[in-house]
């Protein structure tokens, strides 16, 4: 993610933040537990792979798999959670095929195939970005968190800040935890 700016003395910036990584939501299908996580993740990946084109072939497209109660809007039921899976994956663009494969149906580690309904598996990597770090537009944002490095003109990090700099996303405050 890169972020423009312009600082209190009036010099532009520019942001480039790593360490956060695009992820959605399914429902978790009956009888899922977190120790079934990672055979899904394996299952996944497999099948993810399967569906990829030369672009954005990786080696292991879903970084994570994680059972975490929540609520869903649709149907709302004051105080009624529900188990749902929040799968992280490698890049953005890997989000689309994730969702289509998961809408086809995938073979789940209770038993049997289940086609997964989808949540926030539409959002935009950036605004995804800015909803979780509580980040505005058109307004002063902060980047005191994190560690900040600069490139110097022979190539090596420095870590003073300057004009143009690299920062790692907080890993205080988890995605979508």
């Amino acid at each position: 993610v890169r972020m423009y700016g312009v600082t209190n003395e009036g010099h532009s910036i520019l942001a480039h933040i790593h360490g956060f990584l695009p992820y959605f939501w399914v429902k978790a299908p009956p009888g899922f537990t977190p120790e079934h996580a990672e055979k899904f993740k394996v299952t996944l990946n497999a099948r993810v792979k399967a569906g990829l084109n030369a672009r954005d072939m990786c080696e292991a497209p879903i970084v994570d798999v994680r059972l975490l109660a929540r609520k869903s809007i649709m149907g709302y039921q004051f105080d009624a959670q529900a188990p749902f899976l929040r799968i992280v994956t490698a890049l953005p663009s890997l989000v689309a095929t994730c969702r289509r494969v998961l809408e086809n149906g995938v073979p789940v580690p209770t038993g049997g195939s289940f086609q997964f309904e989808t949540y926030e598996s539409n959002w935009a990597y950036v605004l995804r970005f800015m909803v979780d770090r509580e980040v505005g537009a058109i307004r002063r944002n902060s980047a005191q968190f994190g560690a900040i490095r600069r490139n110097s003109s022979d190539g090596s990090s420095i870590t003073s800040p300057g004009a143009q700099g690299d920062r790692l996303a907080d890993r205080r405050r988890p995605q979508g935890d």
